[in-house]
């Protein structure tokens, strides 16, 4: 069966069990890659949702760990709010796959 993952503050993850979905509470981002790089290279990894305050400053490496495994990685905002990673990821993903910036703001 395939596993989802939520990586981040422990109070901003911990809901997240009662859905089936793996908490793994992290305070410092520090920790945040090698754990990150353990729970991708598991077989039965499916998804991996990262709190985006602990993703800041680290995406080169996130990207690199993205590239080597098949899980899913996508950010996510926290109950501190949003900080806009997740949108811009996605929005470099559907850019990468497509060639146009589908989520562009239109201006009136």
């Amino acid at each position: 069966m395939a596993a989802v993952y939520a990586i981040g503050p422990e109070d901003a993850v911990l809901g997240f069990a009662s859905v089936g979905i793996r908490p793994v509470g992290m305070e410092k981002g520090e920790a945040l890659i090698p754990a990150l790089g353990r729970i991708a290279a598991e077989p039965d990894t499916a998804l991996i949702l990262i709190c985006e305050e602990l993703a800041e400053g680290r995406l080169h490496e996130i990207e690199e760990i993205r590239r080597r495994n098949n899980a899913a990685i996508v950010f996510i905002a926290s109950h501190h709010g949003s900080r806009g990673l997740g949108i811009r990821m996605i929005r470099s993903q559907i850019e990468k796959s497509i060639g146009v910036d589908m989520l562009k703001e239109r201006r009136s």
